[in-house]
Formats: structure tokens, sequence, C-alpha cells
């Protein structure tokens, strides 16, 4: 909680949050429920041991910061959910100099707490806080640009800010980690303007030759590696970011999405389970994992997914299902996610879409026009957008997306797979020469040396 004076910390305050989470998470013997799940209840008025129940965790931490000037008063306390006993409570009265020593001093004070009350955690050796920065001006625009960026809110400002940050600061290694993994998202939200690939694998180098052991960096090399048609390389360095940081759900994100477009669903459910059981209030990977049920045919797990999704108030991704929804009678579904998807007051010709799908054999021509119009108003940039575009041409011709080509794989995508475009798209992407290297999807087979076949 925030109680500094007009409460305009808060930023602070769920920087200092994740700040605690981040070290604890790495604290053996500790399960500690991630930043998605646990900043999901903040402000909520449901009991300790109900919130306890739901992230599956035995204790809870909480607390508030008050900072005023160039002090800080941070109070902690660690709580048994299930007997709501407080196992250690404090206040940390400190000039805002000493922040990462409060850090320091609150985290080796829970895991003594549990050592002492709980008899666990006997081996653990003392945690140290990295400063990564001496400047707390850096250190402050950088738990505003992460909070941004976090919230997938206002990127351009959390750019600013991340940029701010390093210039104070050119050795501050998070904030380059941070600017980078903004970067290689951005245009995937619409935003143009920039060279964000060329930046974000500047900013991410930067951050490595500072830290090589850094694991974020070293999965937005391999997202952009992928993007550039490289699959083989870019895999490999998401791997490499697994390996350094076993616990960051986003990677087995990222890796899901990367398996699912080459074809491998099952392997991206894997993923995106594992996702979810490391963060299971993280909405992407509920919403990712829902598309690769629906693609490898379990539509009842799916559409449970996609329900579960919604009633927690998250939608991206849903356009996958308008094809299904429509085919199986659902007009009424299809028709709210595609006005849901495009936004208020972007007046999506959806009509001419859903005939498109409904209809197939008619000329949808002006349809496409009308699209096409409307598209270049307000959604030019929208990823899903190729699909759209294949669903008037009949899923005759689909065109590789700046992000998430999974489109290909849907059985009403059948007709591409069989098309003329359908092999130049794959050689294109790199998937041909990741299927040779290593093997084909389910559905894939190779024929003779350079050629392949998928049904």
């Amino acid at each position: 909680a925030d109680l500094s004076p007009q409460q305009v910390q808060g930023y602070f305050s769920d920087g200092i949050s994740e700040e605690l989470l981040n070290l604890l998470v790495r604290v053996d013997g500790l399960k500690v429920a991630s930043r998605t799940s646990s900043f999901a209840y903040k402000g909520s008025k449901q009991s300790l041991a109900e919130i306890a129940g739901e992230l599956g965790v035995d204790q809870v931490l909480e607390g508030s910061v008050r900072k005023a000037d160039n002090r800080v008063r941070i109070t902690a306390q660690l709580i048994d959910a299930k007997t709501d006993r407080h196992l250690w409570s404090e206040t940390f009265d400190r000039d805002l100099v000493d922040i990462f020593a409060i850090q320091d001093e609150i985290a080796n004070a829970i895991v003594e707490a549990l050592r002492t009350e709980l008899g666990i955690l006997q081996d653990t050796p003392a945690i140290s806080v990295k400063a990564d920065t001496e400047n707390l001006d850096a250190y402050e625009l950088f738990l505003k640009a992460r909070g941004l960026f976090l919230a997938r809110e206002q990127l351009e400002e959390s750019i600013s800010l991340f940029e701010q940050a390093v210039t104070i600061d050119p050795d501050f290694t998070r904030a380059w980690e941070g600017l980078a993994a903004v970067y290689s998202v951005v245009e995937s939200w619409g935003i143009r303007g920039r060279d964000w690939d060329a930046l974000a694998l500047q900013a991410a180098k930067r951050a490595l030759k500072l830290d090589p052991n850094l694991s974020t960096p070293w999965a937005v090399i391999g997202q952009l590696s992928i993007s550039q048609g490289d699959p083989i390389g870019g895999l490999e360095q998401i791997n490499k970011a697994i390996e350094l940081d076993p616990v960051n759900a986003t990677h087995y994100l990222w890796r899901g999405l990367e398996l699912s477009d080459l074809g491998f669903h099952n392997r991206s459910i894997v993923d995106f389970e594992k996702c979810l059981e490391l963060d299971p209030a993280y909405g992407n990977c509920r919403g990712h994992l829902a598309i690769s049920q629906l693609l490898v045919g379990n539509d009842d797990e799916a559409l449970l997914l996609l329900q579960q999704g919604m009633e927690h108030g998250f939608w991206a991704s849903r356009t996958f299902f308008i094809q299904y929804l429509v085919n199986s009678g659902n007009r009424i579904a299809a028709t709210a996610i595609l006005y849901f998807q495009a936004g208020q007051g972007s007046r999506i010709p959806a009509k001419a879409i859903l005939d498109a799908i409904e209809f197939p054999q008619r000329d949808h021509s002006a349809g496409l026009s009308e699209y096409q119009t409307w598209a270049k108003q307000h959604a030019a940039s929208r990823p899903d957008r190729p699909i759209y575009l294949s669903i008037f041409r009949g899923y005759r011709q689909i065109e590789p997306a700046a992000a998430n080509n999974r489109w290909v794989w849907l059985k009403e995508s059948a007709d591409f797979r069989k098309s003329r475009y359908f092999k130049p798209f794959v050689r294109k992407l790199g998937w041909l020469a990741y299927w040779q290297q290593n093997d084909f999807p389910d559905n894939c087979r190779p024929v003779g040396k350079e050629d392949f076949a998928c049904d």
C-alpha cells in the first residue's frame, strides 16, 4: 500500500514489493507466487486465508510504503494465513540513499522469521541485494518504467522513462534490460515510428555486456532472431534465457508461442502450463494455452480456458476463436469478440468478416474492400490483420505477421496449407530449416531432401 502524502508513490511501493518478490523467489526451498498473481490482490477485500488459498501459499507478506522528501518508511509483516498469526513484523525508517540496504534487511528478516518460527530454510545463506545503480533518480525512473511495461500501459512513456534512466546512469544494467524488453514488444501493440528491432537488439547487447548472466536480454535476442527468419538460433537463445532464469514465466510464454508457430502445439501446451504453474494469474499464458488447445482439437478445454480468461477481464488473442464460434453456430459470441478486439468506436465491418467465414463460397470482394478501408483508418498495424485478409480470400493466402503466425494451423486454414502460397511462407520464416534440423510437426512430413507436405 502507498501511504505517502497524496498517495502518488504507488509506482514506488509496487516497485519495492516486486524487488522483494524477486529476492525471495530465488531462495531455495521457497515457492513464491509471482508478480502478476500477487499484484492481482492489491486492494482486495478478501481475507488473507482466501488469498493464500487461491495463490497456493501458506504465508502472506504485506506492508506499506510512505515516502516523503528524502525519507522512506517501510512497514512489513509476515502472516501465517492458516492461523492468522504474525510471524514477524518491523518498521524501517531510513534515508532513501539506503533503499537497497532496506530491501536486503527485509528479505533477510523474512528468511530468519521462517527459519525461527517454522523451522525451515536452515541452510539458506544470507541474501545480498545487487544495487545496479547508486543514482536514486535513475532507480525511481526505472521503477516507474518497469511498472508501466509490466502492466502493458503507456508503453511510449515506459520507453521514455527507461531511456532517461540509462542516460542518467549508462551502466544501469536492469534499466537496459527493461528497455530491451519494452522495445521488443512495442510494435506488436501498434506503436510505430522507430526501428524498434534495432533498438531492442542494441539495448539487449548493452545489458549483456554489463552482465552476461541476465536472462531477459537473451530472450529478446531470441525473439528478434525468430522474427528475422532464424527460429533455430532464436529458440537456442530463448532456451538459454530459461536456463539462466527457470522461474521467469514470460520466457516460457515466449518459447511456447514460437513452438506453436512452428506447428508443435503439444510442446507449446507444456510451456504455457509451466507459465501458469509459475504465475496462475498470467492472462496471456492462459489465452495462448486456449489457442493451442484449440489447435490440437481439444475444443472443450479451449473454450473453458477462453471463458476463464474473459471472466477475469482478459481478451487478447481471442480472434483465433472467431472462426470456430461462427462455424459452431455462435455468431453472437463471435461478433462480440470482433467488436471488443477492434476497440470502442472503431466500427469494424463485422458483418462482412462473419459473412466471409460463414459463406466462403460467395464473392466477398466488396467486404474485403470495406475491411481494407477500415484497417487503413484504424488497424493497419494490428497483429490479427493477416487472418482477416485471409478470411476474405477464402484462406488461400496468408501474409506473415510481425508476430504470431499460428493462424496457418487453424482447421479453417487447411486450404492455405494446400495452396501455392504455403511453402514459400514456411521457407521465408525459416520453419523448414528448423524442421529439417530438428523434427517435423505431427501434421507435416519431409518429401525428399528439400521439399515437404502438411495436412
